[in-house]
């Protein structure tokens, strides 16, 4: 068999900015971590074709997130993941510059963590001193279980696995 199509689709934290974008009439502006290759450029063109300002901080370490799934008559077969657990000092380094850069800019924060460990412990921290400090609302949509890394935030939308955890 041969294969037929190839989709590319974005995945957690961008389908958040996506729905936020879709949603409302402010500007979104998508502060991620992509790998030097090819899937960080397309993430990079999907943003600008749904109209997100996207803020990449480009890692020396890892790829771009590639989760890949085989279908056939439209059911999942087989999925394969490709990617690197873990954030670099001096990733975690940028990232917190770039976010105080564009915290002042904004109205809320939302925090997308889907435990790919971008939002470290140590960014997590500065994500909530910034918006404090910048009287800055945060949402946050995390599966990490250490809820008390956002302690202060404004909201916390739990999947109903987090919140049987947390409850």
């Amino acid at each position: 068999h041969f294969v037929n199509n190839i989709d590319f689709h974005s995945g957690g934290a961008f389908n958040v900015a996506k729905n936020i974008s879709d949603s409302t009439n402010k500007d979104v502006v998508l502060l991620c971590m992509l790998g030097d290759d090819e899937n960080g450029n397309i993430v990079k063109d999907m943003a600008r074709s749904y109209n997100i300002e996207i803020k990449p901080v480009i890692s020396k370490h890892r790829p771009t997130i590639e989760k890949n799934r085989i279908c056939t008559d439209g059911i999942i077969q087989c999925r394969f993941d490709r990617e690197i657990k873990g954030i670099e000092k001096e990733e975690e380094d940028l990232l917190i510059k770039e976010l105080g850069n564009i915290c002042s800019e904004g109205d809320i924060i939302v925090v997308s963590d889907y435990c790919k460990n971008v939002v470290s412990p140590r960014v997590a921290k500065k994500v909530m001193q910034m918006s404090a400090a910048m009287g800055t609302k945060v949402i946050v949509d995390s599966k990490n279980n250490d809820i008390s890394l956002f302690k202060g935030c404004h909201v916390i939308k739990p999947n109903k696995m987090e919140a049987n955890v947390l409850c």
